[in-house]
């Protein structure tokens, strides 16, 4: 797994004009997989029609903005394409998919006994 100091992340996103109130959705999607917004999960699958659409009066005037952090300090399979995008969020909420899993074997196997 790729990791990248969330220093650096910020910097980046300071250097390259994201708002600071979008850096949250940012952070939390590039390091957790946690999905954002519309706007941001637009920007992220690649869809730019959708990135214009879901836009706020600010981010309109920031897309390449967007496009150029992601593409020069993202990692790649966190952008994209709508299938990165999936499996970036698969591989990165794993730590709750293996603790619901352990709960429900946990679970099962008592009930078994």
């Amino acid at each position: 797994m790729i990791s990248i100091a969330r220093k650096d992340l910020i910097d980046n996103m300071e250097m390259y004009l994201i708002p600071e109130y979008m850096r949250p959705g940012l952070l939390r999607w590039i390091e957790d997989g946690i999905k954002p917004g519309e706007f941001l999960t637009a920007i992220i699958e690649n869809d730019l029609y959708q990135a214009f659409n879901k836009a706020d009066d600010n981010n309109i005037f920031r897309i390449q903005s967007y496009l150029k952090f992601f593409y020069n300090c993202a990692p790649r399979s966190c952008w994209g394409s709508i299938d990165r995008a999936i499996e970036w969020q698969k591989t990165h909420n794993k730590p709750v998919t293996i603790l619901i899993k352990d709960l429900f074997d946990e679970d099962h196997d008592d009930a078994g006994e």
